[in-house]
């Protein structure tokens, strides 16, 4: 957790220290998902997302964007129907994307696409079978750096306050691996403009 709050201080500090900052505006958002889905009696997947976001706009159009996510996913199968296992996935991860945005900054309604690269911190796997500890399992994957890309748009609710909807997508892994697929998101949230 220590280096992404040293990417955010170092990246917060680029942001307002020199010059070249009053030239532009920033955007500090903030969104997230959630998803439980009762998939048949005594099952039950479960998933959650938080992603906090900070971005430079240096033009009306164009904005660099730094984010961390977090997320979990987990499936439950109880004893009474199955093997009584959990299935738990958790990941993070910290972007950098070029942001292009359409329209101007007052407009109600600008949609954007956003490309960049995500740095995979943790991707974790974890199995628990209730009845059988010992075949019990944790699989981990190492930290890599991934391609990654994104649409969306924010909706104006006031001057400075906008709700943010989009989805986002990254490779699961590094593309160098074998097997590699994409991994995606949709995120809901708020953005506040300054």
């Amino acid at each position: 957790m220590r280096p992404v709050l040293h990417a955010l201080a170092f990246s917060s500090a680029l942001l307002f220290a020199g010059p070249a900052a009053l030239a532009g505006f920033v955007e500090v958002g903030a969104s997230g998902n959630f998803k439980r889905v009762n998939v048949a009696d005594g099952i039950v997947d479960t998933q959650r997302s938080l992603t906090g976001s900070l971005a430079y706009y240096f033009s009306e159009q164009s904005a660099v964007e730094l984010s961390y996510t977090d997320g979990l996913q987990k499936s439950e199968v109880a004893s009474d129907v199955g093997l009584g296992q959990t299935i738990s996935v958790s990941y993070s991860l910290i972007g950098l994307d070029f942001i292009l945005t359409l329209g101007e900054r007052d407009a109600v309604l600008r949609p954007y696409a956003k490309a960049g690269v995500a740095y995979i911190l943790e991707k974790k796997r974890v199995t628990v079978f209730e009845f059988n500890p010992s075949q019990s399992a944790t699989a981990e994957e190492e930290p890599a750096l991934v391609p990654s890309a994104g649409v969306g748009f924010r909706l104006a609710l006031t001057k400075n306050w906008s709700l943010k909807a989009g989805i986002d997508a990254w490779s699961s892994k590094s593309v160098s691996a074998d097997d590699v697929k994409v991994d995606y998101a949709g995120r809901l949230g708020l953005s506040w403009m300054f």
